[in-house]
């Protein structure tokens, strides 16, 4: 999971003692599971059209082509079978929903339950008495996102594509409600997409990415909201901020996408901007962690070489955690265009409060070979940079290293990752 943003209201204070849980998700075992899994499947046999091509069923079942099955409303998705819950319940004995493994895990604290809103359409009718809960709690949390799965009650999985990459209408519009109260909100996100919202971003002061969590994934977000458990996770994509940027990706090549200069009046859209919502490598803490200046053994490498480096990273804060330290290189002129910047390796480097540790990295430099104009793996003479730091914008520090020569590596044996150790 990922700690996407936090504006101090993470992980839960004492003092709060009154917390509203709003969102179909919240309740739900079934919400937990993605689409490849055996509940996913097993939900099918309560009768529902699937979203794949080559699925046969009986003329008098309700997945038949031409049954009929009740929408949410503003949309094409079949209402989930009111069978579903009980049966991940059934499947699933010792899973908890999010809301009951937040009652076990704060047993001080009055956690108020209302769905408010489905995970799929316009419908609004449950909005005014999810704010009403909304109004006597200290703080809200709000469970957002869709259904992932492989049938037409699901609003993502295989063969269910989507035209909009945000959320539900029925999610915007509460969040956009929500706002009038000016309460603490935290947004609890599942699906098998990342969240893409500008309302969510200006209305929560925190936003967890949980993704599809699976069996104990109740139980995994009651521990990060409550501080019992410290995120370190990080995107492994690129989120873009509307489907109109698509693609949007962190190695782009050079002088393309969002990193482009010059030719240009400015570096936006003329009704948005160029950089995504979340960068790839992102993901927040509840400690700081620091980067002291990176250090090469060597400034000048055979192109066969392995580059060798290290640097030290201290927990600077009074929590114990664990921090992805990310390595990227750029090479800037090349024989040809490569990536503005290219993960190349990192280090998860598990930190009590006030500890240093070193990161030591091994480079071999065939994993820095591309294809040249006669399309042979090249690893090419010049100047590079090596960067580290916490995501692919937040970079701690940087070094120049020269190739000396070129080589030519056998594409298959390559490297593809590198080496690092932790000191």
């Amino acid at each position: 999971m990922i700690l996407l943003k936090n504006f101090g209201v993470l992980p839960l204070a004492k003092s709060v003692k009154k917390v509203a849980v709003i969102g179909w998700h919240a309740d739900s075992v079934r919400a937990l599971f993605g689409g490849y899994s055996a509940l996913a499947m097993k939900e099918n046999t309560l009768g529902v059209k699937m979203s794949m091509a080559g699925i046969q069923a009986d003329t008098d079942s309700p997945a038949a082509e031409n049954a009929v099955q009740k929408t949410y409303p503003g949309s094409e998705v079949v209402m989930e079978n009111p069978g579903v819950e009980p049966l991940a319940r059934r499947c699933y004995p010792d899973a908890y929903s999010m809301l009951g493994a937040l009652r076990l895990a704060a047993p001080h604290t009055e956690f108020l339950y209302a769905q408010g809103y489905p995970y799929a359409g316009n419908e609004e009718s449950g909005h005014d008495a999810a704010l009403q809960i909304a109004k006597d709690a200290d703080l809200v949390i709000c469970t957002l996102g869709g259904h992932y799965g492989w049938n037409a009650s699901c609003t993502t999985g295989e063969g269910i594509d989507a035209m909009h990459i945000g959320l539900p209408v029925c999610q915007e519009r509460f969040l956009e409600k929500l706002e009038s109260l000016h309460k603490p909100v935290v947004g609890v996100h599942f699906d098998g997409h990342p969240i893409s919202s500008d309302t969510a971003d200006r209305v929560c002061n925190a936003i967890l990415e949980a993704w599809a969590p699976g069996a104990q994934g109740g139980e995994a977000i009651a521990a990060l909201l409550t501080g019992t458990a410290n995120p370190c996770g990080k995107l492994p994509c690129t989120v873009a901020r509307h489907e109109g940027q698509i693609p949007v990706y962190y190695n782009h090549p050079t002088n393309t996408c969002y990193s482009m200069t010059g030719g240009t009046p400015k570096n936006a859209y003329i009704d948005g901007a160029h950089t995504p919502r979340y960068c790839f490598g992102h993901g927040l803490s509840y400690t700081k962690y620091e980067y002291d200046t990176l250090r090469l053994e060597k400034d000048a490498i055979q192109a066969d070489g392995v580059l060798k480096g290290r640097l030290h990273v201290r927990n600077a804060g009074n929590k114990a955690g664990t921090e992805i330290v990310q390595f990227y290189v750029h090479d800037a002129a090349a024989s040809m265009v490569r990536p503005v910047k290219e993960l190349v390796g990192f280090a998860k480097v598990d930190l009590q409060p006030g500890e240093e540790k070193t990161v030591c990295l091994s480079l071999p430099m065939s994993q820095l070979a591309f294809l040249g104009a006669d399309m042979r793996w090249k690893v090419e003479h010049g100047k590079v940079e090596l960067m580290v730091g916490a995501s692919s914008e937040d970079i701690r520090g940087k070094a120049e290293f020269m190739i000396v020569g070129d080589a030519y590596p056998d594409g298959k044996n390559r490297s593809f990752v590198a080496d690092t150790k932790i000191m």
